[in-house]
């Protein structure tokens, strides 16, 4: 079953998507659809040293859309906050 999932690389990326096969043991590998990068951000109009949190396309000259990634790449699985979730 895919759901709405973060997971943090071994490099420090943090990717969101539609992930299948995070709860597969077996699996050497998951699959994520449409990722995006969580990156922080300057944020518009407010104090010069303040930031916020935006998304980025992952790989974004790809013509996929699904990606799979190799189990030992990942250090975490998180469910993204709410706020995340409305803005991906």
């Amino acid at each position: 079953m895919a759901y709405i999932m973060g997971v943090q690389l071994v490099n420090g990326t943090d990717l969101i998507g539609s992930i299948t096969g995070l709860d597969d043991d077996g699996a050497h590998s998951i699959s994520i659809e449409d990722p995006a990068q969580v990156a922080m951000m300057p944020s518009q109009g407010g104090a010069s040293n303040s930031m916020s949190i935006g998304l980025l396309p992952w790989i974004p000259f790809s013509e996929e859309s699904k990606f799979i990634i190799q189990k030992d790449k990942i250090v975490t699985s998180f469910t993204p906050s709410v706020d995340l979730i409305n803005n991906y």
